[in-house]
């Protein structure tokens, strides 16, 4: 009886971090009533020998940090790297005279396409009968920013417009010229709890064409465990840890 209620202990504990990346809440839920029986059990001191009584002594600490880095990544948002913050220098990316240190501080970032561990979280399809491509591509760490981060400023995207042979340089698709482009998000204000606006300002490396912005739509949505960024229904991407944009 002692040894099953120890391997209970301990599936339940695998079970909960695997949770911890797909269902956060139902970790939790799991997490705290494992830990409940691990006190429990080393309360009642049914199996204090052995490996049986270490795992049963240390289930209870693991337990309760396990509980407070998960309600702090579900509360808080604290757990998990945030896309960095630009330099105090960069206030406005529509500012032709920042426009340097914004490519800097894009160029600095990981964008999802960047890396084969992050495959399938970006988006690259071709968007004309012609034969351009287009590839659209997060900030790997975007699915953990706040909304004061966005309100500040962050860029979140890297959009590559592959020409089809022949295209003209100065033809755009969609008002995007073929060439690498980030995309800025600031300015976010919450029209209601689940819907608000923000400006999303878009910047080419080619330095010759100027930058150029639109207001975006953020929905609130369920908690996100990874940066995504596709092509349709409309050009749309995690923004925020519950937050979808378009």
């Amino acid at each position: 009886m002692r040894t099953g209620w120890v391997i209970f202990v301990v599936l339940g504990l695998i079970g909960a971090a695997i949770l911890a990346f797909i269902y956060p809440i139902v970790a939790i839920g799991l997490l705290a009533f494992v830990t409940g029986v691990a006190i429990w059990l080393a309360w009642r001191r049914l199996a204090l020998t052995g490996i049986a009584g270490w795992v049963v002594l240390a289930a209870p600490l693991i337990g309760i940090g396990g509980l407070g880095w998960l309600g702090a990544e579900y509360i808080f948002g604290l757990a998990g790297d945030r896309t960095p913050a630009p330099s105090a220098a960069i206030t406005d990316p529509m500012d032709p005279s920042q426009r340097a240190a914004v490519l800097d501080y894009a160029r600095r970032l990981e964008f999802a396409e960047d890396s084969a561990e992050h495959h399938g979280q970006f988006d690259q399809n071709l968007i004309d009968t012609l034969g351009t491509m287009a590839i659209v591509a997060p900030q790997v760490n975007i699915h953990h920013t706040w909304k004061r981060d966005i309100r500040r400023g962050r860029i979140q995207l890297k959009i590559t417009i592959i020409p089809r042979p022949g295209r003209p340089a100065t033809e755009r698709y969609d008002s995007l010229t073929p060439g690498v482009t980030y995309v800025w998000v600031d300015s976010l204000v919450m029209r209601t709890r689940d819907l608000g606006s923000a400006r999303a300002v878009y910047v080419p490396e080619d330095p010759s064409v100027p930058a150029w912005s639109r207001t975006i739509a953020l929905y609130r949505t369920k908690r996100w465990n990874q940066a995504v960024a596709r092509w349709s229904p409309a050009q749309c991407w995690v923004c925020e840890r519950s937050g979808w944009c378009h």
